[in-house]
């Protein structure tokens, strides 16, 4: 906690999956951090960029907190200690609790972000229940079915 605002970090790869981020804000994270370290082929750039914003937006959302992503840059694979050719491209930003990006950093260029987040702002929620409780409301039937399926 600084400032009193709780946060978290996950790591590179762990903002692609749900239940690292949601383990975080439940435990009163409004802010969490994604330090990463890309060295992309030229070849998966593209949809390497596309998933990850989209996994970052989608994490800020389900989970009502600020994402914010710090990528690297490599200006030389060589100087970078790597032994094959791959992009570093940069792509920093901040995502907003309803998946905007609040400030961002230009690709390929060494850069800084500065954002200012309201993290006491109310939570956005879904016909006045948290996201979580109005998912289990309008699938907990369904899963509870399908639980009974599987146990025969």
């Amino acid at each position: 906690m600084i400032g009193g605002v709780k946060f978290g970090v996950l790591i590179c790869a762990d903002g692609g999956y749900i239940e690292p981020a949601r383990i975080l804000a439940l435990k009163g994270a409004r802010v969490i951090f994604a330090p990463h370290f890309n060295a992309i082929p030229q070849r998966g750039l593209l949809g390497h960029f596309m998933k990850v914003r989209a996994d970052h937006t989608a994490r800020a959302v389900e989970n009502c907190i600020h994402f914010v992503r710090g990528n690297n840059v490599i200006l030389d694979p060589a100087k970078s200690g790597l032994s094959y050719s791959a992009v570093g491209y940069g792509d920093s930003y901040v995502i907003d609790p309803n998946g905007e990006i609040l400030a961002r950093t230009r690709r390929h260029v060494e850069d800084f972000l500065v954002a200012d987040l309201d993290v006491n702002a109310p939570q956005d929620k879904s016909w006045g229940l948290p996201k979580s409780a109005w998912s289990f409301r309008e699938f907990g039937p369904m899963l509870a079915e399908a639980m009974r399926e599987v146990a025969g």
